[in-house]
């Protein structure tokens, strides 16, 4: 009996082979059936970026917001300004595309102002998105500056500037005119610069150098970081400077007074051009001829 099952068993076996060769054309090889693709991507960490430009009537003063991401502004012989978004967005599974559409950049001309305000949406775990904002200025410019986490770098104005980044680097160069400067976390780089009546700089962490001519009125205050000033030549400043904790390299003439934490007199040779007022409280100074 137990021989008879096996020889039904091969038999039905031979059978079903026989079937399936009789019905594939002859040549054709039998490929198992594709999987259904998911409906979802399967791709881990893909970053989109998309680009956005507009035009904008300056209105006298301009105020840009970024909440994440870089702030560029260059000067231009323009009347109006050209504004470039750039928009980049990673998720941690999935296109990034959802998280574009979550970036708003809003711009306003109204009352004396010129408005643009980045902002990004909250994301979970592994998601990233940040938005630059490059713009092209007119060269005379009133301009207030505010950032939460990113860089802003100026070049090529004149005019006023009020910059106050939380999180991030400030770098100006080429720049004529006014600046208040509040730097919580971050270097404070002024290069090529030649200010008039007022420079105003306080940075909580990060380094601060300026190399240019300096205001009528410098006050410059650093709680833990190296400060490090360049003047021209041929410029004097009346000079206050005060360092709880830190050293004093002075290599301009200087006459005055001087002591481990202190020092009071004039520097430079010249005219004196304005006074220039520094307190440190943990780092280093240094004043040199550029």
């Amino acid at each position: 009996m137990r021989k008879f099952l096996i020889a039904l068993v091969i038999l039905l076996m031979m059978g079903t082979a026989a079937l399936i060769m009789a019905s594939t054309p002859l040549g054709e090889a039998i490929w198992p059936q594709e999987q259904a693709r998911p409906a979802f991507s399967t791709t881990l960490n893909t970053e989109s970026e998309r680009i956005e430009t507009t035009t904008l009537e300056y209105a006298g003063l301009l105020t840009v917001n970024n909440q994440l991401g870089r702030i560029v502004i260059e000067g231009d012989d323009v009347a109006e300004i050209a504004l470039r978004v750039v928009k980049r967005a990673k998720a941690s599974f999935g296109s990034g595309t959802a998280l574009l559409d979550q970036i708003k950049v809003e711009t306003a001309v109204t009352g004396g102002r010129t408005q643009i305000s980045a902002r990004v949406p909250r994301t979970q775990d592994g998601d990233q998105v940040s938005v630059d904002l490059y713009l092209k200025v007119p060269k005379e410019i009133v301009a207030n500056i505010k950032v939460n986490l990113g860089e802003v770098e100026i070049k090529d104005v004149n005019g006023t500037l009020r910059i106050d980044n939380d999180l991030g680097s400030i770098s100006i160069r080429d720049f004529v005119g006014n600046a208040f400067i509040q730097a919580d976390l971050g270097a404070v780089n002024i290069y090529h610069a030649q200010f008039e009546d007022n420079l105003q700089i306080s940075s909580s962490m990060g380094d601060v150098v300026v190399a240019g001519s300096l205001a009528r009125s410098s006050i410059i205050e650093s709680r833990l970081g190296a400060v490090q000033i360049f003047i021209p030549p041929n410029e004097a400043y009346d000079l206050e400077a005060n360092i709880d904790l830190g050293d004093f390299v002075i290599a301009a003439p200087f006459t005055g007074e001087r002591s481990q934490n202190s020092v009071v007199g004039t520097i430079g040779t010249g005219e004196t051009a304005g006074s220039v007022e520094l307190s440190i409280s943990l780092g280093s100074l240094k004043i040199d001829y550029l």
